[in-house]
């Protein structure tokens, strides 16, 4: 499960739920949950929202993740 669904999970269930506590549209969560992270500006408030629940370590390697997904994608276009 990636942070972004843990994160879903852990505000109530639901994008929305999650989009009201960040102050962010549910589109932008719908799309950091396809893209499978959150981008890092968000860091400092998640981290602040589910303090005990999550870690930077987990955010950023799902960063990561992503992003050798997105290189990869690119190098068989």
């Amino acid at each position: 499960m990636s942070t972004v669904e843990r994160c879903i999970l852990l505000s109530g269930g639901t994008q929305s739920c999650l989009a009201k506590k960040l102050n962010i549209s549910q589109k932008s969560i719908s799309k950091f949950k396809s893209e499978g992270c959150f981008p890092p500006k968000h860091y400092p408030r998640l981290l602040e929202l589910f303090d005990h629940s999550l870690t930077e370590q987990e955010l950023l390697y799902d960063f990561y993740q992503a992003q050798k997904k997105k290189q990869n994608k690119q190098k068989t276009k």
